[in-house]
C-alpha cells in the first residue's frame, strides 16, 4: 500500500517537462517507492501498527540483493531519496523502515537469523548508538532528566530547529548537527577540498544530479517530512534514552551479553551451514556525536576479535571527513563499499 501523498506532489502531470530546479526536485520525491506504508495487525493488548517505509534502488520485483535499513531517530524513510540514484547504479535495493536503528538492527538478526542471505549473511552497524551511561555524554545524560510529558514534544522542537536551521535530510543527529550549522554558518569556499567544477562532477556521479538540484531536492524532502506525523519520535527518544520506567532493549539490553549469545548463536549456524556472519562497524572521523570517543571505544571492544568465536568476523572502520549522521552519505566510500560487499555475496550464488 502507498503511503498518501503531500499536497504539492500531486502537481506533477505525466510527461511534464523538467523547469526549475523546483520542479525537478518534486519529480524526484514523487515515486511510489518513496511513500510505502503496511499495517501489523492487533496483537493481545496492543493495537495494529503503521509501519512505513520507502525503497532506494530497483523497485520490488527485480531479482536484485536487498538490505534492510534501519535508520536513526525518527526513522526517516526519506533517506531513500539522497540514497536512490547511488542505489541504482549499483543494481542493490535498499529498503528504508521508519523505526530507530541500532537496537533494532541487533534484535532483528537475533530473532531472525534466518532472514538474512544465506550464502553471504551481513550486519553492517553505522555510527551504533550507546546509552549515555556508559558513554558518558553530559548532553545526553541531561536529556533523560527532561520529564517524561516534556518529551511529547520533542518531534515539535527537533522539527523547528532542524527546518530552520539546516534544511537537508538528517538522522538521529539531525537537530543537534543544524544547531551546531546555525552557529558555526556554512562552510566557506576557502576550505572546500575540491572546486567548484569538481565537486559538480562528484555530484552527479553519486547522486546523478546536479548540486542546485540536489540542494533544492533534500530541502524539500526535509520539509515533507517534517509536516507528516512523527510524534513516534518522542516514544523512540525514550526508547534510547531508556528514560521511563519499563523500557527494554529486549536481547541487546546488555552489548556484551547480546555478543556472547550472538557469538554462540553464530558458531552453531556457521557449523551448520558454512557460513560466518560477517559485521562491520563503521564510525565517522573524531568523536562521534552522539556517543563521543568513550562510547566509540566501548562499542568496539564489545566486538573484540578475541571476544567472538568461530561464527562471527568483525571489521571496524572510520569513514574520514564524515560525521555521526553523513557516515552514509553517498558522498563517501561506505555505502559503496556496503553495496559491493552484499553483491560479492549475490554473484556466489
Amino acid at each position: 500500500m502507498d503511503q498518501r501523498l503531500p499536497a504539492v506532489l500531486h502537481a506533477i502531470l505525466p510527461g511534464r517537462p523538467a523547469g526549475s530546479t523546483t520542479d525537478q526536485a518534486i519529480e524526484l520525491v514523487a515515486p511510489r517507492k518513496f511513500h510505502r506504508v503496511f499495517t501489523l495487525p492487533q496483537t493481545g493488548k496492543y493495537g495494529g501498527l503503521k509501519v512505513t517505509y520507502s525503497i532506494a534502488g530497483p523497485d520490488i520485483g527485480e531479482h536484485v540483493p536487498t538490505i534492510v535499513f534501519c535508520g536513526g531517530m525518527f526513522g526517516m524513510r526519506w533517506m531513500a531519496i539522497a540514497q536512490n540514484w547511488f542505489a541504482e547504479q549499483h543494481r542493490v535495493r535498499v529498503i528504508f523502515i521508519d523505526r530507530a536503528g541500532t537496537t533494532y538492527a541487533l534484535n532483528f538478526i537475533s530473532h531472525h537469523p534466518e532472514l538474512l542471505y544465506p550464502s553471504n549473511p551481513t550486519l553492517t552497524l553505522f555510527s551504533p548508538w550507546v546509552h549515555q551511561s556508559i558513554s558518558g555524554e553530559l548532553g545526553l545524560k541531561a536529556a533523560a532528566l527532561i520529564p517524561n510529558k516534556a518529551l511529547d514534544y520533542w518531534n515539535n522542537l527537533a522539527g523547528s530547529i532542524v527546518t530552520k536551521g539546516a534544511p537537508a535530510i538528517n538522522f538521529s543527529a539531525g537537530a543537534l548537527t543544524a544547531t551546531t550549522n546555525m552557529l558555526r554558518g556554512c562552510r566557506s569556499s576557502e576550505n572546500s577540498k575540491y572546486a567548484d567544477g569538481q565537486r559538480e562532477r562528484d555530484c552527479k556521479e553519486r547522486f546523478g544530479i546536479g548540486q542546485d538540484v540536489k540542494a533544492a531536492l533534500l530541502a524539500m524532502a526535509n520539509s515533507l517530512f517534517w509536516e507528516e506525523e512523527t510524534s513516534g519520535g518522542n516514544d523512540e527518544a525514550r526508547l534510547c534514552l531508556k528514560s521511563v520506567p519499563g523500557t527494554s532493549w529486549d536481547r541487546c539490553e546488555v552489548y556484551p551479553t547480546f555478543v556472547r549469545n550472538l557469538n554462540f548463536d553464530w558458531e552453531k549456524r556457521a557449523n551448520q551451514y558454512g557460513r560466518k556472519l560477517r559485521i562491520k562497524i563503521v564510525f565517522g572521523e573524531g568523536a562521534d556525536l552522539m556517543v563521543g570517543h568513550k562510547g566509540m571505544k566501548y562499542f568496539m571492544n564489545c566486538f573484540e576479535p578475541e571476544k567472538l568465536g568461530n561464527g562471527i568476523e568483525v571489521e571496524q572502520w572510520t569513514q574520514m571527513g564524515a560525521d555521526h549522521d553523513t557516515v552514509i552519505d553517498p558522498s563517501f566510500d561506505s555505502m559503496k563499499q556496503l553495496y559491493d560487499r552484499v553483491k560479492e555475496g549475490w554473484k556466489a550464488e
